[in-house]
């Protein structure tokens, strides 16, 4: 098992760029924990909990039909897995009796659990109606004299099908639950429901969410127009997302006709941006670094180019996989990192035969030594030309002519309209009560 968490870590390290934990401290000590994440993306949610608490024994909860499918079962068995059947998928009534029984006695054991709330993976930016079933285990298990604490956990993905993007996985202080005792004993059903909605209000305040998709894609854009060079990283961005969605969520009803002319703004930006592939944030500065910048681009694209080559094929493959399946939001990422799982160590195997027939079993020893570090420094190359080519976007737009020069000037006085507006749409803002500010 130990080998298993190790390997789910050094493949996450590698699907995104960066993975943020904010709050650990706030992890209890000692004792069992029933953590509750938001459900967003399948099979990389659990995986992300290996890096908030490595230390931990963890056992997670997942429905049954995935112990059914080849190799995926055998991992899931060799992680101790707790398997459910949910009603949605059962042809008649199920006994839960002994899955109940089985999440109290992991936590007797001493081991925490990792169950999702909403019950299943959802391709939609804001949460589901959560389940009950984490405030019945956990009552159940204080029947028991067992001591377990509630910890409700924020998975933030910037955007989590895409490879090389970034998440903050954000921990929420334990649930204070003695109100909840009390209540329990009198009427069971109603600490239940108020324990659900407790956890509930925690991972809310612990995540940035949007009515649609395309609210959360405007509300990106807002956001980066708005903070300007103070952008910074995903962990940095997260907090102003969470007060933009705040503010959007109060003024929906009071200004609807100000949030829907803020949203052609924004539409207008976005689709004079893409159309002359100008940088939709804000300008950083032309390209940094001059001379050296150019020679180190030549010299790291030779090398990056050998990277590229070799790892066209299985890449290539892997995204044509993905788009025939027509898989959605919540499946994406999590059948990216499966099928390149299979194909990248094959595509590797056979591009070792063939060096070894062409070449001999030294030059098939070298390839096998230097593919990691290769496709790693590729990745990181490309990655880096990217930061390079989004500074100087910008600033290229001025040299194509009339029409680039227009745009350019457009897209500035857009983006002062929209910081207008939002500075405008802020002042009607009342502030916050402490139940608002959870």
């Amino acid at each position: 098992m130990p080998m298993l968490e190790k390997l789910g870590r050094a493949i996450l390290k590698i699907f995104f760029r960066e993975i943020v934990i904010e709050g650990p401290d706030r992890l209890p000590a000692h004792g069992p924990v029933i953590f509750t994440p938001n459900h967003p993306n399948l099979l990389i949610d659990p995986l992300l909990i290996w890096f908030l608490a490595p230390s931990r024994r963890i056992r997670f909860v997942a429905k049954a039909a995935l112990f059914d499918i080849p190799i995926l079962g055998w991992i899931m068995r060799r992680l101790r897995t707790v398997p459910v059947t949910r009603r949605m998928d059962a042809a008649g009534q199920v006994d839960y009796t002994v899955f109940f029984a089985t999440c109290v006695e992991t936590l007797a054991g001493g081991d925490s659990l990792v169950i999702f709330p909403e019950g299943r993976s959802l391709p939609q930016p804001t949460m589901a109606p959560l389940r009950t079933g984490p405030a019945r285990i956990f009552f159940l298990a204080h029947e028991k004299g067992v001591k377990a604490n509630i910890v409700p956990v924020g998975l933030n993905y910037e955007h989590g099908a895409v490879f090389r993007s970034s998440v903050l996985v954000s921990v929420a202080a334990p649930i204070d639950t003695r109100t909840f005792e009390r209540t329990h004993g009198a009427s069971p059903a109603e600490a239940v429901r108020d324990l659900t909605g407790e956890i509930g209000r925690s991972l809310e305040h612990h995540l940035f969410q949007a009515e649609t998709f395309r609210d959360r894609k405007l509300m990106l854009l807002v956001e980066r127009l708005y903070a300007g060079e103070a952008t910074g990283g995903w962990a940095e961005r997260v907090p102003r997302l969470k007060e933009f969605e705040r503010g959007l969520t109060r003024l929906r009803k009071s200004h609807p006709k100000e949030i829907e002319n803020l949203r052609r703004l924004l539409a207008s930006y976005e689709r004079l941006s893409a159309a002359y592939s100008i940088e939709e944030g804000v300008d950083r500065g032309e390209g940094r670094g001059g001379v050296r910048s150019t020679v180190i681009g030549v010299g790291g694209m030779l090398v990056a180019g050998l990277g590229w080559l070799i790892n066209w094929v299985p890449y290539r493959a892997c995204a044509l996989l993905v788009k025939r399946t027509g898989l959605n939001r919540a499946d994406a990422a999590t059948y990216k990192i499966v099928y390149s799982s299979v194909l990248f160590p094959l595509a590797y195997l056979a591009e070792g035969a063939l060096i070894e027939h062409w070449a001999g079993w030294t030059a098939t020893a070298l390839f096998a030594v230097t593919v990691g570090p290769l496709t790693y420094f590729t990745l990181r190359f490309f990655e880096w030309r990217g930061e390079i080519a989004g500074r100087s976007r910008k600033a290229s737009a001025w040299f194509t002519g009339p029409l680039g020069r227009h745009a350019a000037r457009r897209l500035s006085q857009l983006r002062e309209r929209i910081v207008a507006e939002v500075e405008r749409l802020a002042a009607h803002l009342e502030p916050e009560t402490d139940a608002e500010k959870g």
